[in-house]
């Protein structure tokens, strides 16, 4: 009998992954139908430079769904638990950048080298590397409570911060 249950356990586990990510994919392509309907974004060179915001927090893809180029306002990705990388982030923000409560991402390369306001990858649990963190940063640095307590210095090793270094 024991094995029998095995078996259910394993079927009942492979469903739920599955309608786990068909409704990823519908999601996915909701936000993807209303991305491409703003009229604030052009592409350039590949990329996708937008005027305004971009919010794609709580949405748990595992990666960013288009590649952006300049984003004129902010960029948030807040608790996208399952996002595993920032490649596709954009080059540059002229307001602030958060993947704050990312817990699956193990490196910052990626993020844009220039962010107008904050930039903040606080409570990232899996973060052991500041690598790839902006060069430059118009306002507060947060970087706390990560995978390693970073420090100030380090967060100046790799990144030129006018406002306060919160790590």
């Amino acid at each position: 009998m024991k094995n029998g249950s095995s078996i259910f356990k394993k079927a009942r586990s492979k469903e739920l992954s599955d309608r786990k990510n068909r409704y990823m994919e519908i999601k996915l392509a909701e936000w993807k139908k209303s991305f491409f309907s703003r009229k604030d974004i052009r592409e350039v060179d590949g990329r996708w430079d937008v005027d305004g915001n971009v919010n794609i927090s709580e949405m748990n893809f595992s990666k960013i769904p288009v590649k952006f180029g300049k984003v004129g306002g902010f960029f948030d990705c807040f608790e996208c638990t399952s996002l595993t990388s920032l490649g596709g982030a954009p080059t540059s923000v002229g307001s602030f950048f958060s993947c704050d409560g990312c817990t699956s991402l193990t490196s910052i390369k990626g993020t844009p080298r220039s962010v107008g306001d904050w930039f903040n990858c606080s409570h990232c649990t899996s973060l052991t590397s500041l690598e790839g963190a902006p060069t430059s940063v118009g306002a507060d640095f947060h970087c706390y409570k990560c995978g390693k307590k970073f420090t100030e210095a380090e967060v100046k090793q790799h990144c030129t911060v006018k406002g306060d270094i919160h790590a």
